[in-house]
């Protein structure tokens, strides 16, 4: 009997490791599928390519931009959606066009591409973009035609946003290549200005941006100058030009455009080919080189 019972302790005392292996086996099985499952979500960190990249609150263009990254900045990443990643940026959860980014070795690349200047260099560019540089890449709309000319138009809108007093409200998306300006070589592009009445398009060329030339706002023509080229313009048209007398005052308007233009609107009497004297209404449009057109209407 005594050797009975021996048996059964043992087999029970068995019994009882076998099971404690079997849960923990289990046990071991689930946290190794959890690490799996952690290492299947888990992205590596990514890499800023570009000089200056827009760092939004949301995945797409409409969400508020907040803050941009430089070209090198690491950034951990926490989710992505759409062609957009979630990542941390200064202790901040923001939003970066996931094009905009890459690995280590593509920064390398790039690095070695733009042949990249020395540190102090390079400390002087950053502060000089970061206080120049208001539009990036995502600010824009891209297409075939204007796709090939991405750092020229980046650049022309940023400068003419810094040196045009009439741009300070300017629409970066409106950007594109014109159809009736430039030529195949030295391509015009433009951008729109200001708000409501008040808009107008800003026009620079491939060859001004390559050189550098001022986009500071047109200058108007003298008022006065203006006036004289309408009156002369009157006379021109007139069959008796001796006879026409040009409205300096009572019908006379003159408005300056925000795009340097100035037009004249004003009224002169002059005979006709009857030697009838009749009124009439003229528009003259001008701009700081002279008289660009005139339109002359008989008086109602």
């Amino acid at each position: 009997m005594a050797g009975e019972k021996k048996k059964k302790g043992c087999l029970t005392q068995l019994l009882y490791v076998f099971g404690a292996l079997v849960v923990l086996s289990v046990i071991v099985s689930i946290f190794s599928d959890e690490d799996i499952s952690e290492k299947q979500d888990f992205h590596p960190p990514v890499y800023i390519l570009g000089e200056s990249v827009n760092l939004r609150l949301g995945p797409g263009t409409d969400h508020t931009k907040v803050s941009y990254a430089r070209l090198g900045d690491k950034l951990a990443v926490i989710d992505e959606q759409e062609g957009w990643l979630k990542v941390l940026h200064q202790q901040d959860t923001v939003w970066v066009r996931e094009d905009l980014t890459g690995d280590l070795a593509e920064l390398t690349q790039i690095k070695k591409e733009k042949d990249l200047v020395t540190e102090k260099e390079k400390v002087v560019i950053n502060r000089k973009e970061k206080a120049e540089v208001a539009f990036t890449e995502a600010d824009f709309y891209w297409d075939k035609k204007t796709r090939a000319y991405k750092k020229t138009i980046i650049a022309g809108v940023n400068k003419i946003h810094r040196e045009n007093a009439r741009c300070k409200t300017i629409d970066p998306g409106s950007a594109y290549i014109s159809s009736n300006k430039g030529t195949r070589s030295d391509p015009v592009f433009y951008v729109t200005c200001g708000t409501g009445a008040g808009t107008f398009n800003a026009f620079f060329s491939k060859s001004e941006i390559e050189k550098g030339t001022t986009m500071a706002a047109a200058k108007h023509i003298d008022r006065n100058r203006a006036i004289d080229l309408c009156e002369a313009y009157a006379k021109e048209n007139s069959t008796h030009p001796s006879a026409v007398s040009f409205s300096r005052i009572m019908d006379l308007a003159v408005t300056e455009h925000p795009n340097g233009r100035t037009t004249v609107f004003s009224s002169f009497t002059a005979k006709n080919s009857f030697n009838l004297k009749l009124k009439y209404n003229i528009r003259c449009l001008c701009d700081a080189n002279g008289l660009m057109e005139g339109h002359i209407s008989e008086a109602q």
